[in-house]
């Protein structure tokens, strides 16, 4: 079992409290515009918004670690606000004060950290998935040197609704670019920038949405760059956060539906018996016991090597693969225990899965973080060009 401190037990307390109190009950009903507002508010007011961003710029200044025990807290009980803390907090806005000025944060993280702006990340394009440095979206010099020109597209954004800025991966210069990730740095889009547009939200199949964004000659001041060009790998660590605290999200929800399996064979019965009392289904439980805590272990390991707002990518990697393929098995073994009522499209051990079976795509598939381990592990380029 992995040991937490005094300090991240109280962590962990505190949320669940909240949770319970305020989210639970909500935590898979459909929800207006008004209502996001009014939950991202009450996140921001218990301090669960920008929980590891300076304190000097509105942020809890808590450890990467720490800030991961709340988030997965927070996804036993409502996965939505856990991906807030996540969007907000431990993944997307970490670009913000890894990267930023103290004029950008003061303009973008202190109104995240307050609830009062919501940000999205923007990498993926239709060619450029898997293959992040295939991306063609480009930033050009203005001829006043005062702004960028922006142009391209990006999909998949998960967040774009309700997004008020995104941080957006371009590549800097003017073409031809060199292959690979040399020319690529980042951006802040704020979303009423002429020349910027959501052209539509798809849904996953966790109806979450997912926008594909337009950049069509949309200005943006040489004041919003977080880093021009040959920064690519700097991106990807801090990327990597945004990868961890997925895996807490997705090892939260793996824990609650464990959970809710246990508590229901407790109480089902067939044939007479508690269904507990067969010993194929309690051998499931185990299994579930067992790979839940390894999971523990794992992502709190990788998340105690970070260091100035980098993690150890290797880590990232291992845990990356581990959690999210356990995590799906998990919540696919609670749905075969619930049997019926768990295949309901309203049941949460249902609903947990559709979340957490994304975590095996986005952030990186695990087929390609098994090439970035056996990269390292090998000591060779992780190049996946055919070789001319």
């Amino acid at each position: 079992m992995v040991n937490l401190t005094d300090e991240q037990l109280a962590i962990k307390g505190v949320v669940a409290d909240f949770a319970k109190r305020e989210l639970a009950d909500g935590a898979f009903k459909p929800e207006s515009e008004d209502d996001y507002r009014r939950r991202l508010r009450k996140l921001a007011a218990q301090g669960l918004l920008g929980m590891t961003a300076p304190v000097e710029h509105g942020g809890g200044g808590l450890s990467y670690a720490d800030a991961l025990v709340a988030v997965e807290e927070m996804a036993r009980h409502d996965p939505r606000s856990a991906n807030e803390m996540h969007t907000n907090g431990t993944g997307t806005a970490s670009h913000l004060w890894v990267l930023g000025t103290p004029e950008q944060q003061e303009r973008w993280l202190r109104p995240i950290c307050e609830g009062r702006m919501r940000c999205a990340i923007a990498m993926t394009e239709p060619e450029a998935g898997s293959a992040a440095t295939e991306m063609t979206t480009t930033a050009t010099l203005t001829e006043d040197g005062q702004a960028y020109c922006l142009n391209g597209s990006k999909i998949f954004i998960s967040g774009g609704k309700h997004a008020d800025v995104f941080i957006t991966y371009a590549r800097f210069g003017a073409p031809p670019f060199e292959d690979g990730g040399r020319s690529i740095g980042a951006l802040v889009v704020e979303k009423d920038t002429p020349g910027f547009s959501i052209l539509r939200n798809d849904h996953n199949m966790a109806d979450e949405d997912q926008a594909q964004l337009l950049f069509d000659n949309c200005r943006v001041p040489k004041f919003n760059v977080l880093v021009t060009g040959n920064a690519f790998g700097r991106l990807i660590r801090i990327y990597n956060r945004n990868r961890l605290s997925g895996m807490a999200q997705a090892l939260g929800m793996a824990t609650a539906s464990y959970e809710d399996a246990l508590q229901h064979v407790q109480v089902r019965r067939q044939f007479g018996r508690e269904l507990a009392d067969f010993q194929g289904l309690q051998w499931m439980l185990a299994d579930m016991a067992i790979q839940l805590n390894a999971c523990r272990a794992v992502l709190y390991q990788a998340a105690a090597a970070e260091s100035d707002g980098e993690l150890d990518p290797l880590q990232v990697s291992m845990a990356k693969v581990f959690i999210a393929e356990t995590c799906v098995r998990v919540c696919d073994m609670a749905i075969q225990l619930f049997g019926g009522y768990g295949y309901m499209a309203d049941a949460p051990v249902n609903q947990r899965y559709r979340r957490v079976r994304g975590t095996t795509i986005y952030g990186g598939t695990v087929q390609i973080h098994r090439n970035m381990v056996a990269a390292r592990i090998l000591g060779r380029p992780n190049n996946q060009r055919r070789l001319q």
